[in-house]
């Protein structure tokens, strides 16, 4: 099983059709559900001692089980919750689009 999760990259120029990159979200766990009122959620849980800028903007992100397309959404509404020795909870929702 490779696992892959990946976000959407605007052009160089802003104005024409982006990608979508290889993002590494270092210390986290991922985790599917299925709401009645959301539907499906893709949650991002990491615990770090510096921001993450990769899960912090509003983007296009697809997760990935080698070729096979498990989840494909829009990042909204990350949130940090501080905790002990500096470090604080990313915690960063994925809803399907």
């Amino acid at each position: 099983m490779t696992l892959r999760f990946e976000g959407y990259k605007k052009s160089p120029d802003g104005f024409g059709t982006g990608t979508y990159e290889v993002l590494h979200p270092k210390g986290a766990s991922i985790e599917i559900t299925r709401s009645m009122f959301e539907g499906d959620v893709l949650q991002i849980t990491s615990v770090r001692n510096t921001p993450d800028p990769a899960l912090e903007k509003a983007r296009g992100i697809r997760f990935y089980d080698g070729n096979k397309k498990l989840f494909d959404g829009y990042l909204r509404a990350p949130d940090y919750r501080r905790g002990s020795n500096k470090y604080r909870t990313l915690t960063t929702g994925v809803y399907k689009g």
